[in-house]
């Protein structure tokens, strides 16, 4: 029995380093992310630096592992819950998938005018009038482009034209992005 104790002693010591990133992944992430954010707002600065913009690809790739793990660490852990609570994990299983499509769904829409919706149907035909609204709709009398309307309405000139193709500024892109 000495002997057991004396390598679970030993053993100990190692599974403490073994576990030190797991215990420390939530200090680790909320550290990435602020140097990413450090790194981005530098990256403001100079948007063309192909060091700054590396550093900001190198941290975001940190940041994606150490998120990763943080998933990996947290299904692990609904496992061993999973197995200390559910009865051959049937009926735990199936009332967190119950519990899941409850979160999931649409259960009641508020329209514009104060109306509530409620059945199923009615909320998806709500959904696909508001984006057909949004986006259009396809027409479809329309068999082929009639050159002729094409050219007599005005066409771009010369200048116009040289101008689509030119390379775009860094303040083009500045103006773009906050356009948004």
């Amino acid at each position: 029995m000495y002997v057991v104790w004396e390598k679970l002693k030993r053993l100990q010591k190692v599974m403490r380093i073994l576990n030190r990133p797991v215990n420390s992944l939530n200090q680790d992430i909320l550290k990435t992310r602020e140097e990413l954010n450090n790194a981005q707002q530098d990256l403001n600065v100079n948007l063309m630096d192909k060091d700054r913009i590396l550093k900001v690809q190198r941290i975001t790739a940190r940041l994606i592992d150490l998120s990763d793990l943080e998933e990996k660490v947290l299904r692990q852990k609904t496992k061993i819950e999973w197995l200390r609570l559910g009865d051959g994990n049937k009926s735990y299983f199936h009332a967190s998938l119950k519990t899941k499509q409850r979160a999931k769904g649409i259960h009641i829409l508020h329209k514009d005018d104060g109306t509530e919706i409620t059945s199923q149907a009615a909320i998806e035909q709500t959904v696909v009038e508001f984006y057909e609204n949004l986006m259009g709709t396809a027409a479809t009398n329309i068999t082929h482009v009639d050159i002729t309307a094409m050219r007599a309405d005005p066409q771009l000139t010369f200048e116009q034209r040289e101008g689509l193709i030119l390379p775009v500024s860094e303040k083009e892109i500045d103006i773009a992005l906050k356009g948004i």
